[in-house]
């Protein structure tokens, strides 16, 4: 994954429920870092109805890539 990607929650994600109400739209990845700690892809993930800021540390794992665009229906 990297910056300007389109992502979403993979189905069965651990995350779902701390990411209420963005569980089910589709964000834009800001920023990527590797983890100190080598627990793998860190990202922060931005959503269009998110009101400032961006979401993160969240684990690449944890996302999917998204064919369209940020904001449009998953």
């Amino acid at each position: 994954m990297k910056i300007g990607d389109a992502v979403r929650l993979r189905p069965g994600s651990c995350l779902r429920e701390r990411l209420e109400p963005f569980a089910d739209a589709v964000g834009c990845v800001v920023d990527t870092y590797q983890d100190d700690d080598d627990d793998g892809l860190r990202i922060g993930v931005a959503f269009p109805d998110q009101v400032y800021g961006f979401l993160a540390p969240l684990s690449a794992d944890e996302f999917v890539l998204h064919p369209g665009r940020p904001g449009e229906p998953a």
